[in-house]
């Protein structure tokens, strides 16, 4: 199987995993930061017949910029 993250390819050759950190292989701006604003693509390729059972996990951080009481 063929695990491709933003383009890049990960050394994965196991039929099964769990917890694979897919961090390092996404797309990065200059500075080394992920790049924010855009859509990230996750290609899962078999190279037999099989089935593939994923889950993403994200986590979003909301920084507020205003004052207030909320």
């Amino acid at each position: 199987m063929k695990i491709e993250v933003d383009g890049n390819l990960i050394p994965y050759s196991e039929t099964s995993g769990v917890d694979i950190d897919i961090i390092p292989y996404l797309s990065k701006d200059s500075s080394g930061r992920v790049n924010r604003g855009t859509f990230h693509e996750i290609k899962i390729t078999p190279d037999t017949l099989g089935r593939i059972a994923a889950t993403v996990v994200s986590q979003i951080f909301v920084t507020s910029r205003g004052g207030g009481n909320y």
